[in-house]
């Protein structure tokens, strides 16, 4: 639904303006300006986008994005995400293949320690433990 004062190109089907198709519209106020030549975009009076760019880059700029399908496959060399409050997986079950890292330690290395660590007990047998002897 255009905006009042928006262009528009039309096709009379079977010359009868009274039954008219339309091909493309286009408002001055809110057509995106940046692109270079061969790019194209479509847009919404709100300033969201999708445009196609140069270098095979596909650009996406809105306030929230949802895709709604059975499954969603993405196949990429890199995957990289900048959340700067929160990320929220909300599912039954999360799978990774390979290793899952946190910056400090791998899950494996953690499970590793965790199986193989011993500590001494404090006095002669069933008494308390120190603390163990290999760090998490």
């Amino acid at each position: 639904n255009p905006p009042a004062g928006t262009q528009c190109i039309l096709l009379p089907l079977g010359g009868q303006t009274s039954h008219s198709l339309i091909i493309a519209t286009e408002h001055e106020k809110y057509r995106i300006t940046q692109l270079a030549s061969g790019e194209m975009a479509i847009y919404s009076m709100d300033g969201a986008y999708v445009a196609i760019k140069r270098g095979r880059i596909v650009e996406v700029d809105c306030d929230i994005y949802r895709v709604r399908c059975k499954q969603y496959d993405v196949t990429t060399e890199d995957f990289n995400v900048s959340a700067t409050k929160s990320a929220v997986f909300d599912t039954p079950d999360l799978h990774g293949t390979k290793e899952v890292s946190d910056g400090t330690s791998t899950i494996s290395k953690v499970r590793q320690t965790f199986n193989t660590h011993t500590h001494p007990e404090n006095g002669d047998g069933g008494g308390t433990t120190s603390k163990p002897n290999q760090a998490m």
